[in-house]
C-alpha cells in the first residue's frame, strides 16, 4: 500500500501531472480559482464569471471523492469547476491533510 501512496505523490497529486492536466482542461470554463491561506491549509475558491449578482453570497462547499490518496491541492478546485460553472455559483473547496504526509491518527 506504500508503494502505491509513493507512486501517487510522483504522478501528481500534489502539482504534478495530474493537477497540470486538470489545469489544462479547467481552461473551457471561464472561471477564477482564489487561494485563502488558512491556518490548517488551503481553501480554495473558484468564482465563476457567470455567478448572479443575487448569487454572489451563496457557495457550493466541495470536497472530491478521492478517498484521501488522491485529488489534493488545486486537483480538488480543478475537480469542482465545471459543477460551479454549471451552476453559476461560487465554490469552495479546502485542502485537507493527506497520507503519507499525514497519517490518519495524526495528533495534529
Amino acid at each position: 500500500f506504500a508503494d502505491r501512496l509513493a507512486v501517487h505523490r510522483q504522478t501528481g497529486t500534489r502539482g504534478g501531472r495530474i493537477t497540470l492536466q486538470m489545469q489544462e482542461g479547467a481552461k473551457a470554463f471561464d472561471a477564477e480559482i482564489v487561494t485563502h491561506a488558512l491556518e490548517r491549509g488551503p481553501l480554495y475558491e473558484v468564482i465563476p464569471a457567470n455567478v448572479a449578482p443575487a448569487d454572489r453570497s451563496k457557495a457550493i462547499f466541495y470536497i472530491h471523492g478521492g478517498a484521501f490518496i488522491h485529488g489534493a491541492g488545486l486537483a480538488g478546485a480543478y475537480m469542482g469547476m465545471p459543477l460551479a460553472c454549471t451552476a453559476g455559483l461560487p465554490m469552495l473547496c479546502p485542502d485537507y491533510r493527506m497520507p503519507p504526509d499525514h497519517p490518519f491518527f495524526d495528533e495534529q
